[in-house]
């Protein structure tokens, strides 16, 4: 039986090695606080991806490239795009600015995402994730991660559902199997 507690560790001290070689938090800091969220802050990892916020005063296109050429000095990275859903507007998106960087350690690609917003907007877009730690048990952590370990290989996977609606499932709702899901996200539609 697959452990997925164990896979998750696995892949947030990965994540802890990939964040200590990059130094992206000190790179940021200069702009503003960093703060983490997604699922390395939940410890709910199921592929190499980490979430932070950079809280700066006022974010705007200017700042946010004085931003990118900072970031630009990475080892091994690999693509890295601006993002302004002050303009794209894209549906489940905040109204944020973003930096998306992929980039390889030990051979393997990682996709950082950096939102960019005030202390206000940044609080409450971290307010659900840490009601969310608050609420989780070793059984629904695990469930999560089993669960998570699934979907996330599906094409509906941030199309038609996010994480955050299957911590939603197994929590409020108390699903636990791949069968609930599928009711429980019918019943939903």
């Amino acid at each position: 039986m697959k452990d997925y507690i164990e896979e998750s560790a696995k892949l947030r001290s990965e994540a802890d090695a990939v964040l200590a070689k990059s130094k992206i938090a000190d790179r940021l800091a200069r702009f503003g606080r960093v703060e983490f969220t997604g699922s390395y802050r939940y410890d709910l990892m199921t592929w190499r991806d980490i979430d932070m916020c950079l809280v700066i005063k006022a974010p705007d296109p200017a700042t946010m490239f004085e931003i990118g050429r900072r970031l630009t000095g990475i080892e091994g990275l690999a693509t890295m795009y601006y993002r302004n859903e002050f303009v794209l507007k894209t549906p489940g998106n905040p109204r944020c600015m973003f930096w998306i960087l992929e980039l390889m350690h030990k051979r393997k690609l990682w996709k950082i995402d950096i939102l960019v917003a005030d202390e206000k907007k940044v609080a409450r877009i971290t307010a659900p994730g840490r009601l969310l730690m608050k609420r989780l048990t070793p059984e629904s952590r695990e469930t999560i991660l089993k669960l998570k370990t699934r979907l996330c290989k599906l094409k509906e996977y941030r199309r038609k559902f996010r994480s955050t609606d299957i911590y939603d499932a197994v929590l409020s709702e108390r699903v636990k199997t791949l069968k609930e899901w599928e009711r429980w996200r019918r019943a939903r539609k």
